[in-house]
């Protein structure tokens, strides 16, 4: 495996220093390095297996551990929430190739386009999506009768 740095998320960087030396968790996703170069992400079914090795080593290093783990054996991907010290130490390992901070300071949506009125809309005077009612349920009266007669039966 090659120990070439991981990337890293700036903001995740940020996340770690404000939390610094505390116990207060950071929440990280780290991508593990494929086996071969070829390869985009790690195997599937290596995946837990190598997450699993890294960890124990990081655990047994930090004298701490993960307080949640979610693995996304396809990806070859992981998910932490884990103290600052865990998360710096497991940066450091050769089979991480990238991590990123799961909670962003931004959304990372994008946006929708204000909707224009069609022409359609303009030439009417009413939004296109106002309901379009057919002409016998226009010419019903208001109290609901087909018929056109009293409610009050007799």
């Amino acid at each position: 495996m090659k120990n070439a740095r991981p990337k890293i998320d700036p903001h995740l960087l940020a996340q770690l220093d404000r939390v610094a030396a505390g116990e207060e968790p950071v929440e990280a996703v780290f991508m593990l390095r494929p086996a071969a170069r070829a390869q985009v992400a790690a195997v599937p079914g290596m995946t837990e297996k190598l997450t699993n090795e890294v960890l124990n080593r990081v655990r047994e290093k930090t004298d701490t551990s993960e307080q949640r783990l979610n693995i996304f054996h396809n990806l070859g991907m992981f998910v932490i929430s884990a103290p600052a010290r865990f998360v710096r130490e497991l940066l450091s390992q050769p089979e991480i190739a990238s991590a990123i901070a799961n909670q962003q300071p931004e959304s990372a949506a994008i946006p929708l386009p204000k909707a224009k009125p069609s022409k359609k809309t303009e030439a009417r005077g009413r939004p296109a999506s106002a309901s379009k009612k057919s002409k016998k349920a226009r010419a019903r009266p208001a109290g609901g009768s087909r018929s056109g007669g009293s409610k009050t039966g007799g």
